[in-house]
């Protein structure tokens, strides 16, 4: 090792948060796709036009969750006319 450059092997954890691997949604973007489909779509078509990794996935995710919802919308409104 060069004097100049700072020691970093103290043996020392590394505790910080490692990222996801590219092409997989965090936490966060899935929770946006499950209770802001409409929102999360427009990110994620916003991201696949930026060429970002992952995008086609927030962007199919969102779409299921909008058939998703809109299901359980048409299935409650059919119940309650009964």
């Amino acid at each position: 090792m060069y004097k100049d450059e700072p020691d970093d092997d103290h043996g020392d954890l590394d505790i910080s948060k490692p990222s996801p691997p590219d092409g997989d949604l965090t936490t966060g973007e899935i929770l946006l796709c499950v209770f802001c489909s409409g929102i999360a779509c427009i990110i994620g078509i916003v991201r696949l036009i930026q060429g970002k990794p992952g995008a086609g996935k927030m962007v199919a995710l969102s779409l299921v969750f909008v058939v998703i919802w809109n299901i359980l919308r048409f299935m409650i409104e059919v119940s309650m006319q009964r």
